[in-house]
């Protein structure tokens, strides 16, 4: 079940892979951060939950908030963007051409995950409100890469 809401998730950076997830498991419960009860089903199942040690880590973790992360992050398209100057014009626009497909594919997909029934049980606000900042995010890259394209369009520099 953990594994399915990573997949669902519409942050790509998360792995659902059984070597990602189910050792991340074993090391909060070693680490007293997680309960695990078993159910007596099938595969092993165990019912997940937070211990009091795991609620503190989690609220400590999220104060720690530090100026970069509301700075621009990286991002492979904006980087590569910087050298668009060394390549001819066609392959500029190629690059913008590819970069926008991608980003369009992307806001499908996520606007898809956010309306999708098979999500979850029942998705929260709050998730919502988390997939909606991905949309955004995606959007405004879109934006971007239309206003790069207008400027090789026009012969100008991006």
């Amino acid at each position: 079940d953990v594994r399915r809401v990573f997949a669902l998730s519409t942050t790509p950076l998360w792995s659902s892979s059984q070597g990602s997830v189910y050792p991340a498991i074993k090391r909060l419960i070693s680490v007293g951060w997680v309960n695990a009860t078993s159910r007596g089903a099938p595969r092993g199942k165990q019912d997940l939950s937070i211990t009091d040690e795991g609620n503190a880590a989690l609220q400590a973790w999220l104060g720690n908030l530090s100026a970069w992360m509301g700075a621009v992050t990286a991002d492979p398209i904006r980087t590569r963007a910087y050298f668009l100057p060394l390549v001819p014009t066609a392959e500029r626009r190629r690059f913008v051409r590819d970069a926008l497909r991608y980003t369009e594919e992307a806001i499908a997909r996520t606007e898809r995950a956010l309306s999708a029934p098979s999500r979850g049980d029942n998705p929260d606000e709050h998730e919502r409100l988390v997939d909606l900042g991905a949309i955004y995010a995606l959007r405004a890259k879109k934006q971007w890469l239309e206003r790069v394209a207008e400027a090789l369009s026009m012969g100008r520099e991006p």
